[in-house]
C-alpha cells in the first residue's frame, strides 16, 4: 500500500504543471509519508516504536497534517481529555473547509505568486 501511495505522489510531482500542487504534494510526502515509512521499517525490523502514538503532540500533528485520517487515533488515545477530542473532531472539518475555500478562491493568485518566486 505504501508503495502505491509513493508512486501516486511521485507521479503527481512529475506530471503536475502547477507549482501550488507540487508544494502541497511535497508537504504531504514530507509530513505523512516519510515518517510512516520509517516507522514501518523499524517495526518490520522488530524494533520498538520511536513514536509514542498515545502522546498528545503526535495526535495533534497528525490531525493538522492528515485531518480526518487521524480522528480514529484521537478517539482511541487515553491521554487526551474528552473535551480535547470533541474540540478537534469539530475543528478538523472546519479547517478542511477553510483550506478548500482558500484554495478554490485564491488558486490563481497563489499559483502566480509561486511562479514569480520560482
Amino acid at each position: 500500500m505504501l508503495f502505491v501511495i509513493d508512486i501516486g505522489l511521485g507521479l503527481g510531482l512529475i506530471f503536475s504543471q502547477s507549482y501550488l500542487m507540487r508544494l502541497i504534494l511535497i508537504n504531504i510526502y514530507l509530513f505523512t509519508f516519510v515518517p510512516t515509512c520509517l516507522e514501518a521499517y523499524s517495526y518490520a525490523k522488530g524494533k520498538k516504536s520511536r513514536i509514542s502514538t498515545d502522546s498528545k503532540w503526535y495526535v495533534t500533528v497528525l490531525l493538522i497534517t492528515t485531518g480526518f485520517n487521524a480522528l480514529p487515533l484521537l478517539w482511541q488515545n487515553r491521554r487526551v481529555t474528552k473535551r480535547f477530542k470533541i474540540i478537534w473532531t469539530i475543528l478538523v472539518p472546519v479547517l478542511a473547509a477553510v483550506f478548500i475555500f482558500i484554495l478554490a478562491r485564491y488558486w490563481d493568485n497563489l499559483e502566480a505568486f509561486l511562479q514569480n518566486i520560482g
